[in-house]
């Protein structure tokens, strides 16, 4: 709804022009030159992107237990030669490690915590002889993603059973962080707003007013009044910026060091540069640091005039801070933040598969919201201004003018904001049960926030806009409403900085059993033999395995010869042989003597040899949680992350093609013609609707950056296919790794890094990661790719034979 064209009143006389053609020409420079300032900034921000897309880490949020070796609750007849724990997303090493204690308290582990360079998901340590009895494995990790640091623990016996009373706390972690943390987040969000939205409203909104032929007389100085007000706002950010990035440093400090002051003072260059974390810190707090800096040099050239031509004293080529390179600079740092926030995020720890979805979710998410808060802000530093000016009448319509053209950004960014929250919460809530997790929570109190906030930005954008239009006295009315809406805001904003604190709902829920049911189960009627196969509870444990058959009448089926039964894990080829399972009643087979001891994704098969027909089958697969661990089974697909980005997308294109409806009406407000390009809106959002369906429809069309299917192997570790595996050894791997895989064969002391130590590399990996190891190689190692050596089916047996080798 907003409007630049020719308005009677803003004239100051019938047939008069306000200004001469030379000022008409100056001003109309100013948007000649914010469109190449501006691609500058874009193309920088973008560059910046890039250069931190290419090596990011894959993740899925708080680095929580996977799976472990010792497995929980395990009871050995040995001492295992070290505890390996497994987590869901990659750990800092300097900060992460494993005790293994005894009942009395003391440390049973040796040597140092190891996280293998080539599995940055898993940490091991070596172990001293054990006595019988049980053992507490505690761990602590910091995440190389969000800097969060998770403490777990769990038991494993040797020699005898589990400790009568022995327990562990399954949810060691803490709610939060520190208490301060969700404040300091907020404090960066709103700061990082200010900068970037009121930037953006300077290049967009002021400075093409002050382009338009029929501005109001006298909006130059009241410009520049504007802008020096808000510059001072703007810096005042940026100290709050770097001040929110410093305390986020000694609050990782503090957390990781659990000591006093005096020691983790020392430590604060080691967690701001050796760690992943770190590095990421490091860059947005360059980042915010550079961006005050330049809006501090772009305040004092427009205050010194240093680009005026003295010789013209009509010249001023910066009325505002945008109308130097430095300004547009500015804005291309604080976008780099934003970039570089969406890099360190939850969402940037998503799955795999919707991790670059979700990233991208994420930072339309915060721009967008900047764009808008940024936006009212500055918006209230002008109608501050107004009331202050001494010609209230042109302010005034000035001040219609700049809130008429922030209008259809205001309605872009609110779409984009609004959709791309909904994507998130797909990603990060996943199920609806999870909504009563104390993130979901907080979900849902930001979601309600957004009914006032719509409601005040629909009030001032109609209702207000008029009564400014027919009374001047309205501006101060206009500010306390727009002060209303920045409150809700800066509360949205505060919610933003809880749900970057606290572990996301679907973890949450995984570990406490929210929204998974507490038995997997699969019914099927066969050749008229109605066949129910149930794994209970379907928890990392003890489970147990029955089949049930029943005719047509639910009387128990007896024409059975036998029943055979597995539980296979899926992610992982452990070799699991069928069982053949004991009728325990009539029409009743099953075994309470089904351990599963990872969490995650498993199938069930069960073969029914019949008496009167051929076999039937039944498989199916569920998924199996654990209270100590995590194994991303609550999580959104990436068909519906698609679909979801992809009406993101799509919804900002509609918006854009509303604000060019908005802009085609004629007379509105009695203006003559409006501000906005009607093509250039409508064109490009119809473009970006059909950006939008592309996305949308990708998973089950193109099908491009969709993930492929687990590679499993094929060839169950038989003895033919372990003896194949011995003899293909010895030819394409011992002259590297030595006949018994220790790493020191005849080629190995010339090798840079040495070749690994397979019996303890090769239970790191699943048998999908050791393929691609021999098949492709390994970067910056001498494991070249074999691929066109070897076949597939000659890797799978090298793998079954390397998994026989142990210490």
């Amino acid at each position: 709804m907003a409007t630049s064209g020719g308005v009677r009143c803003w004239q100051n006389g019938a047939g008069k022009r306000r200004k001469t053609t030379k000022q008409q020409r100056g001003q109309a420079d100013l948007q000649h030159r914010s469109i190449p300032l501006l691609t500058a900034a874009l193309l920088a921000s973008l560059a910046w992107l890039a250069t931190f897309a290419v090596d990011a880490p894959d993740a899925s949020a708080h680095a929580n237990q996977l799976r472990a070796n010792p497995q929980p609750n395990q009871v050995l007849d040995a001492t295992p030669e070290r505890v390996i724990v497994w987590f869901t997303e990659p750990i800092e090493p300097a900060f992460s490690q494993i005790s293994v204690l005894n009942t009395a308290g003391a440390e049973m582990a040796t040597g140092d915590t190891v996280v293998d360079p080539t599995e940055p998901q898993a940490m091991w340590r070596a172990l001293s002889p054990l006595a019988n009895g049980t053992y507490t494995v505690v761990w602590r990790n910091v995440s190389t993603i969000d800097g969060h640091r998770v403490i777990g623990s769990y038991l494993f016996a040797v020699g005898e059973p589990i400790g009568t009373g022995a327990t562990v706390d399954a949810a060691a972690q803490p709610f939060l962080q520190s208490p301060a943390d969700p404040f300091i987040r907020w404090t960066a969000y709103l700061a990082i707003a200010v900068i970037v939205g009121g930037l953006m409203f300077e290049m967009f909104i002021v400075s093409n007013l002050l382009a338009s032929p029929t501005a109001p007389s006298n909006s130059t100085a009241l410009a520049r009044r504007i802008s020096t007000r808000a510059a001072r706002l703007m810096l005042a950010a940026g100290a709050a910026l770097i001040a929110a990035q410093l305390a986020q440093l000694t609050q990782q400090t503090a957390l990781l060091s659990d000591g006093s002051a005096a020691s983790w003072v020392g430590q604060l260059p080691s967690v701001a540069l050796d760690s992943a974390w770190g590095i990421n810190w490091s860059m947005k707090t360059a980042a915010a640091v550079v961006a005050t800096a330049l809006i501090l040099l772009a305040h004092r050239l427009r205050q010194t005039h240093m680009f005026d031509d003295p010789a013209d004293p009509e010249d001023d080529a910066n009325i505002l801070m945008t109308d130097s390179l430095f300004g547009a600079l500015a804005f291309a740092a604080g976008l780099a933040y934003l970039v570089l926030v969406s890099l360190s995020s939850h969402n940037a720890a998503a799955p795999e598969d919707i991790r670059w979805l979700a990233i991208i979710g994420d930072a339309t998410h915060i721009i967008a919201a900047s764009v808008w808060v940024g936006g009212l802000l500055y918006l209230l530093v002008s109608a501050s201004a107004v009331l202050t000016s001494s010609n209230r009448h042109d302010a005034t319509r000035f001040l219609l003018a700049a809130s008429l053209r922030f209008t259809p950004l205001a309605v872009v960014a609110a779409a984009a904001l609004f959709a791309s929250g909904i994507m998130i919460a797909l990603v990060q809530v996943a199920v609806p049960d999870a909504l009563t997790t104390p993130y979901g929570i907080v979900v849902a109190v930001k979601a309600a926030l957004a009914v006032p906030l719509v409601a005040i930005a629909i009030y001032n954008m109609v209702s207000l806009s008029r009564r400014l239009w027919s009374n001047t006295g309205a501006t101060t009315k206009l500010r306390n409403s727009v002060v209303a809406e920045i409150a809700i805001a800066v509360c949205a904003l505060l919610a933003a900085g809880w749900l970057a604190s606290l572990e996301p709902a679907r973890q949450y829920a995984e570990r406490n059993g929210i929204g998974i049911s507490d038995a997997a189960t699969q019914r099927e009627v066969i050749d008229g033999a109605t066949i129910e196969v149930n794994v209970e509870p379907g928890t990392v444990g003890a489970n147990v395995l029955s089949v049930s058959i029943s005719d047509g009448d639910g009387s128990p089926f007896n024409a059975i010869a036998h029943v055979r039964a597995r539980v296979r894990y899926l992610d992982s080829e452990f070799g699991e042989p069928f069982m053949t399972l004991p009728q325990t009643s009539d029409g009743v087979w099953s075994s309470d003597a089904i351990q599963l001891g990872i969490s995650g994704a498993y199938q069930v098969e069960a073969n029914i040899a019949r008496t009167d027909a051929f076999d039937s089958n039944v498989a199916f697969r569920f998924s199996a949680r654990s209270t100590t661990a995590a194994a991303d089974q609550l999580r959104a697909s990436f068909g519906s992350v698609s679909l979801a980005l992809g009406a993101v997308i799509a919804i900002t294109g509609l918006a854009l093609i509303a604000t060019r409806a908005v802009g085609t009406q004629t007379r509105i407000l009695d203006l003559r013609r409006t501000v906005t390009k009607p093509g250039a809106f409508g064109y490009g959002g119809v473009a970006v609707v059909l950006i939008g369906l592309v996305v949308a429809v990708n998973p089950w069309t193109f099908g491009a950056g969709a993930p492929t299917d687990l590679l499993r192997n094929p060839w169950p570790p038989t003895q033919e296919s372990v003896s194949a595996g011995t003899a293909l050894y010895a030819t394409a791997c011992a002259s590297c790794h030595g006949e018994t895989g220790r790493g020191d064969g005849v080629a190995a002391s010339a090798l840079n890094p040495p070749p690994s130590d397979l019996a303890v590399h090769v239970p790191l990996h699943t048998d999908s990661e050791l393929y691609d190891f021999i098949a492709n190689g390994i970067d910056g190692t001498a494991m070249v790719a074999r691929s066109e050596e070897l076949s597939a089916e000659e890797t799978w047996h090298i793998i079954n034979y390397i998994r026989t080798i142990d210490e």
